[in-house]
């Protein structure tokens, strides 16, 4: 209980259109948390914080800055409309961007990048902002705890044991094209060609846009001895991964934050990345970047970082030079934020 913030979990009833307390959420996760009735009577003064860019169906913020109720918005990123090649839709996304960004008194990201691409997207696009918005950021966290006392299950177990004694890259994320992951595959391609025995790790979900991506790994002539696909990863086992591999690689196009590289950091891994200005924002200097994706630009940037690991001269990023966060550290911004506003 937080006496200075009075913070009460709500969804909205796509049957009745209206906002209901989250009760049976909360409890099951709070046991000791009051139980409110349903439905929720907003009063003027009332702040209505949206934790993702989603607006419900038959929902218009518009009513509720007529009431005098402040209407807060994490917005994380604007990608589907900056591109929108690279989601499945776009649609629902630009709908309720455009109704926050006319209707919301204050618009939070995760980064400052993403905060200024918020702002130059709504005017691309020429959206109607409210005259008296205000726009801040919170990173993401990192305080994550190495899983203990659980065994992995029986296929992740498989996969453990096939990577013991191998030199590999890792990479977490979505299977979706924005991650790049295509083109990282191509490099290694010709790494392989070449006679070397690194192997390539990608770990991650299936996402709307993951097209048929993990079907293509799985008819790749090198799937399952050089190529190996982690999905639906469990904690633990993205714990020994991070703990086994080489480095960490990302090749995402666009991201607004990007957990992995802080993950990595946790686990004290080396890190190379497409050079994003988010990444240069969250990292700055302490991971290695690439520009150039091309199959035999990216092949040399892999060989060089191996050598330079096996070397000691490749290492993870100094945790007192980045903008690495606790997540307790990140809610209590969050919620001073919110006060303030």
């Amino acid at each position: 209980v937080d006496k200075d913030l009075d913070c009460r979990a709500v969804y909205c009833n796509p049957r009745t259109n209206g906002y209901q307390y989250a009760n049976r959420l909360v409890q099951a996760r709070f046991p000791e948390a009051p139980v409110y009735s349903d439905p929720v009577v907003f009063q003027k003064g009332d702040k209505l914080v949206l934790m993702q860019a989603a607006v419900p169906d038959g929902v218009s913020l518009s009513l509720f800055a007529e009431q005098g109720i402040a209407v807060v918005a994490v917005v994380d990123d604007v990608i589907p409309i900056q591109h929108p090649e690279m989601v499945k839709s776009n649609i629902g996304f630009i709908h309720a961007f455009r109704d926050i960004m006319a209707n919301a008194s204050l618009v939070l990201s995760v980064s400052m990048t993403a905060v200024e691409e918020i702002k130059q997207c709504a005017k691309d696009h020429g959206y109607e902002v409210n005259s008296e918005m205000q726009y801040g950021c919170f990173y993401n966290g990192c305080d994550f705890k190495k899983p203990e006392g659980a065994d992995l299950d029986v296929s992740e177990q498989a996969l453990v044991d096939v990577l013991k004694g191998k030199r590999f890259v890792f990479s977490v994320g979505t299977f979706e094209p924005r991650k790049g992951y295509g083109e990282a595959i191509k490099a290694f391609e010709l790494l392989w060609k070449q006679g070397s025995d690194v192997s390539y790790v990608i770990a991650g979900r299936v996402g709307m846009s993951t097209g048929t991506f993990v079907a293509d790994c799985k008819r790749h002539p090198e799937y399952g001895k050089h190529l190996l696909l982690a999905v639906g990863a469990s904690d633990l086992l993205l714990s020994k991964l991070y703990e086994m591999c080489l480095f960490v690689l990302n090749c995402s196009h666009a991201e607004g934050f990007g957990i992995p590289l802080m993950e990595a950091t946790f686990y004290r891994k080396p890190i190379l990345a497409r050079r994003l200005p988010v990444f240069e924002e969250i990292m700055k200097d302490q991971i290695r970047y690439f520009e150039d994706s091309s199959p035999d630009v990216l092949a040399g940037h892999l060989e060089k970082a191996m050598r330079d690991v096996a070397a000691g001269v490749f290492v993870s990023a100094d945790k007192t030079k980045i903008s690495y966060y606790s997540w307790d550290e990140v809610g209590k911004l969050f919620k001073d934020r919110l006060i303030r506003e």
